[in-house]
């Protein structure tokens, strides 16, 4: 068989879960002027040796960045570490929305998925599966202080 045609059957069998992302503010609950937090978890790097016709195929595969759309005009990309995508209050991964949108801003985090394979020892050869992501309606509300005597 194609080794090519063996690489790709591998990779679309392979699950590749959406991002579950976790929010601080919760979802329902943003507010502009605050800091909102964006938490999501890493899928570990994947390796697979398939048995080809005349040799074994070797393939990798891995999250080699976060994508973030945060439904305002504004998007960013973050590298796969734990750390900085640990969510409140310890990660770094952090925007500011400065309009009210009580029905929702459309918040969509991606994995960019990159696959490289090779055969039997030979260079590497890059693969480019589909992003996965996930998109989360974010309502916005302000707060507005107002003193009385």
């Amino acid at each position: 068989p194609d080794p090519l045609a063996q690489v790709w059957d591998y990779v679309t069998s392979y699950v590749h879960a959406p991002p579950t992302p976790d929010f601080s503010p919760r979802v329902g609950e943003g507010v502009t002027g605050m800091d909102t937090y964006l938490g999501v978890d890493v899928p570990p790097s994947h390796t697979a040796s398939l048995a080809g016709l005349l040799s074994t195929i070797a393939l990798e595969i891995e999250v080699s960045a976060i994508h973030v759309d945060w439904g305002d005009g504004t998007s960013d990309t973050y590298p796969p570490h734990e750390e900085i995508l640990a969510g409140y209050p310890e990660g770094t991964v952090i925007h500011l929305y400065e309009t009210k949108d009580p029905d929702g801003v459309p918040i969509t985090v991606s994995y960019d998925w990159t696959v490289r394979w090779r055969q039997g020892g030979g260079p590497w050869q890059p693969l480019d599966p589909p992003d996965t992501a996930t998109t989360v309606s974010y309502p916005l509300y302000e707060v507005i202080s107002v003193l009385t005597r």
